[in-house]
């Protein structure tokens, strides 16, 4: 079924992550017709990058990555679930009073969809690293490619709750280290930090407390 944008699915696949590749017929300027591709994952939900900190130390996962010789370095990330959004009970941050904030002006998520993306972040981010979330602050959003990835990303400020025992994870990370936020910029020009979540993760991160 053809989407509002006149998208047609030409490929999917539902093994592990849910990828779809879509296709609309386009003509330029010169009136040339051409096909525009966009990628799908995870049925377009909005993603979370999550930005956790422990004084003056950022929580970095080690990831593997297929096409990477080494582990990557990069914040944790997931996609939204519906149970984000569900009952108060069944959230991860059902035990906080006022321990999530969806407040930033974003044109791309709605308060709504910032809160809901909170528990994302809390809920992937004990998943994958044990580390569970005493608050959580949406910071703001960003489109992964505005072209032909379109998927909307929320980058979240997790303070981890040290009080809490570490959960047991999902196996899959490689593991995770808190680093010094003042190794930040060497890790980046060297590379090692190359991700463009992450990447966009510090550029909202730096917007936000430069206000």
């Amino acid at each position: 079924m053809a989407s509002p944008q006149g998208f047609e699915p030409l490929y999917e696949s539902t093994q592990g992550t849910h990828v779809r590749l879509d296709g609309a017929h386009r003509v330029d300027g010169a009136g040339n017709g051409y096909v525009h591709h966009r990628l799908v994952t995870a049925h377009g939900r909005p993603g979370a990058v999550i930005l956790a900190t422990l004084d003056a130390h950022l929580l970095l996962a080690h990831a593997r990555r297929d096409h990477l010789a080494a582990l990557s370095l990069e914040m944790p990330r997931g996609s939204w679930d519906p149970v984000d959004s569900g009952p108060a009970e069944r959230q991860e941050l059902r035990y906080l009073a006022g321990g999530r904030r969806g407040t930033a002006d974003s044109d791309l998520l709605d308060e709504q969809a910032q809160l809901a993306l909170c528990n994302t972040a809390a809920r992937e981010l004990r998943e994958e690293t044990g580390y569970r979330v005493g608050r959580a602050q949406f910071l703001g959003g960003y489109v992964t490619d505005t072209s032909i990835y379109p998927q909307r990303v929320g980058v979240i400020h997790c303070v981890v709750d040290t009080g809490k025992t570490l959960a047991t994870t999902d196996g899959e990370l490689a593991g995770s280290s808190w680093t010094p936020l003042t190794q930040l910029p060497g890790l980046i020009a060297k590379g090692r930090i190359a991700d463009a979540h992450s990447l966009a993760a510090l550029a909202l991160w730096q917007a936000a407390t430069a206000r």
